[in-house]
């Protein structure tokens, strides 16, 4: 025989690779694709558009007036919603017509009150009054959600028109 005869193989026998250049599963690029764009849709979602939606109900939220309300709460949940507050005006007190009716600033410790634009906590205040003042009555009263309010008019002079919370006025003489 010749002795240039070479290492002859068994038929099934394996061929030798190095061991880092493993078979590549074909799908596996794919689903590594896959996987990553998922990844990035998520943290696009949490990092810019949650914090959008956040601050929207954030918005809504410091709309709402601060004000606290008493509501008997049924045992068990009912289909009929209960109705909500707002700061829509009920319909006026009537006060007798053609009565002159002065109130007094009272209640209020010695700090006075404000005398404000409309019948609610958060209208602009027209001035302050101290306590004392004697005030004309020159409308019907409003209650809303925050309190009753009476339309008044200042007898100093200055004429000064608006609404005061109905807690800080006493009944007094005419001036």
């Amino acid at each position: 025989m010749n002795e240039q005869s070479t290492e002859q193989r068994v038929p099934f026998e394996p061929e030798r690779r190095p061991l880092s250049r493993q078979r590549m599963i074909p799908g596996l690029s794919a689903i590594t694709f896959i996987g990553l764009a998922t990844i990035a849709v998520f943290f696009f979602l949490v990092t810019q558009v949650t914090p959008r939606w956040v601050d929207n109900i954030s918005l809504s939220i410091s709309n709402l007036s601060a004000t606290a309300t008493a509501v008997p709460v049924p045992l068990l949940a009912t289909a009929t919603p209960l109705p909500l507050a707002t700061d829509t005006p009920a319909p006026p007190t009537a006060t007798p017509a053609g009565s002159s009716e002065y109130v007094k600033v009272a209640n209020t410790d010695g700090q006075g009150v404000r005398l404000r634009a409309r019948p609610q906590q958060s209208a602009p205040r027209v001035t302050s009054l101290p306590e004392g003042t004697i005030l004309k009555v020159i409308g019907l009263d409003q209650t809303n959600t925050d309190a009753t309010w009476r339309n008044v008019r200042t007898t100093d002079g200055s004429n000064d028109e608006g609404w005061i919370n109905t807690t800080y006025l006493v009944a007094s003489p005419a001036p």
